[in-house]
């Protein structure tokens, strides 16, 4: 019951939430739960007033590349890529946008956390354009650029 009313604590749209515990407590299996990468043993999930038990995978990888936004310890970055390129690849999934609009909405969101300056082609002895080159910090707020909808 203690976990129930965790979970509903932490649904409010818009917000940012620590999950913190003793090792061997949930938290990545809430964690999973939340993100549909898995189903509760008991309850249920709903988003946005839908019932998540039932739905078939396709529909659950269109819900959480649509509504959740993932920041991996390790950044899963596409190291071939640019700052740019990586921001760019949910908003190809959803299929939404233009090729220009999704460029505009990546460069606003690298600006937004602070790699405004990785927009630019860097001199070619540069090595500061590509993932390989980018420091942890950096990485981190790269790939939290990826998150707002698109």
């Amino acid at each position: 019951m203690r976990c129930a009313a965790c979970v509903a604590a932490i649904s409010k749209p818009a917000t940012v939430h620590a999950v913190v515990g003793p090792s061997g407590c949930g938290k990545s299996t809430l964690l999973y739960i939340l993100g549909l990468l898995d189903s509760p043993d008991a309850g249920s999930l709903t988003i946005d007033g839908s019932l998540i038990a039932d739905l078939p995978d396709n529909e659950l990888t269109r819900k959480r590349n649509e509504l959740l936004g993932f920041i991996f310890q390790f950044h899963f970055l596409l190291e071939d890529f640019t700052a740019q390129e990586n921001v760019m690849i949910p908003m190809r999934r959803l299929g939404r946008l233009t090729e220009e609009a999704m460029r505009e909405r990546a460069a606003f969101l690298l600006e937004e956390v602070d790699l405004g300056d990785k927009l630019s082609p860097p001199e070619p002895a540069s090595l500061g354009w590509r993932t390989t080159a980018r420091r942890g910090g950096s990485r981190a707020r790269k790939q939290s650029a990826r998150h707002p909808r698109g």
